[in-house]
């Protein structure tokens, strides 16, 4: 294959951890080295990247290129760039680079290409603590959670040591997949370890048990915490809302010492779904008056009230505030309030 039009092809994952011999060196971004070196790299043949970035390329490019290298992952925004770049990683000889190949599989995992991105954690000797948590946190946030709980195995029999970050991942895991006794099992060890002080696991446990259904359990974390951020109270307000204890969330959130759009949000959509309409207005008056910017989750809920209560003027007005965050469920609950809106009319009309 001729290499100058080698360079305007895109590179497929499955080519990036091939064997040399069955690479395609094909790249959409302008590629670092020169044709000639990316030449000799596809005619190195028995050598390995390792030797041919070793004894081929001058130390003064090596820098260069790594630096150029790392600075695209830095600004990188989409999968297609991120493979485009993984191309470069692998023409020119950086697949041994630990530090390269952890970003890489950063953002693999943010994207949710999680078997790409344990593709690259077998390849990497002896993986961190930061490496284990991108997988972990990656899974937390798929369709099969649970996996997280495998990493987390996995990690503990090496030599890496779980920190924060990891308890707080694997309790978020155990959230989403209802995984009742890990996450029992995970508190116990943030006990033994003495990370119970630290916010951000406190938080995740908060969520935890509240998903549970163990708002009770919540609670004395809550209450145990020396130190709470908006996220805590936001997480056991919700806990109280989710249940539909809404005496206690009002308490929660009339003590807060601080509320931001997730605070209104939580309460206006709790009070909205459950039978509670004129409430979730008037929180969503107060939200406004408090120069809190909505969202388009708030939006909804505040249409859905004025379909149910047929509060045809506040609904034009949110309705026309909504089109800037128009999606397919704010487009039912437009029907909705219009369908609504239209029967109480007629039903008016008919009585005068």
């Amino acid at each position: 294959m001729n290499i100058h039009h080698a360079c305007f092809a895109e590179l497929r994952f499955e080519t990036l951890l091939a064997p040399k011999q069955e690479r395609l060196f094909y790249s959409t971004l302008h590629p670092i080295s020169t044709p000639s070196q990316l030449q000799d790299l596809c005619n190195i043949g028995g050598l390995d990247d390792q030797h041919f970035w070793s004894c081929c390329i001058p130390a003064s490019r090596k820098r260069v290129i790594q630096e150029h290298v790392f600075s695209l992952l830095q600004s990188c925004n989409s999968k297609t760039n991120l493979v485009q770049i993984h191309s470069q990683v692998v023409l020119n000889g950086l697949s041994h680079k630990n530090n390269i190949i952890t970003k890489l599989l950063s953002f693999y995992a943010a994207f949710g290409k999680l078997q790409h991105a344990h593709k690259l954690l077998i390849k990497i000797d002896n993986p961190s603590t930061a490496v284990w948590n991108h997988m972990i946190r990656g899974y937390t946030r798929s369709r099969t959670p649970w996996k997280s709980v495998q990493y987390y195995n996995q990690m503990v029999s090496t030599e890496s040591e779980p920190d924060e970050f990891t308890y707080s991942f694997l309790l978020s895991a155990c959230a989403q997949g209802g995984l009742v006794r890990e996450g029992e099992q995970v508190h116990a060890t943030v006990l033994a370890k003495g990370y119970c002080s630290d916010v951000f696991v406190n938080t995740n446990l908060i969520n935890f048990y509240s998903n549970g259904g163990g708002v009770e359990q919540a609670r004395h974390v809550f209450d145990d915490m020396t130190q709470r951020s908006v996220v805590s109270w936001n997480s056991i307000l919700a806990g109280y809302v989710r249940c539909g204890d809404f005496d206690a969330a009002g308490k929660v959130f009339e003590e807060m010492p601080y509320r931001n759009v997730v605070s209104w949000t939580t309460m206006i959509v709790g009070c909205a779904h459950n039978g509670k309409s004129e409430q979730a207005l008037l929180l969503f008056g107060q939200m406004r008056r408090a120069r809190v910017e909505f969202d388009h989750v708030a939006l909804v809920a505040a249409l859905s009230a004025c379909a149910e209560l047929g509060d045809l003027k506040l609904g034009r007005w949110v309705h026309c505030l909504s089109s800037v965050y128009q999606d397919v469920s704010e487009n039912n609950c437009v029907l909705d309030y219009h369908h609504h809106g239209f029967c109480k009319t007629r039903s008016w009309e008919g009585s005068s």
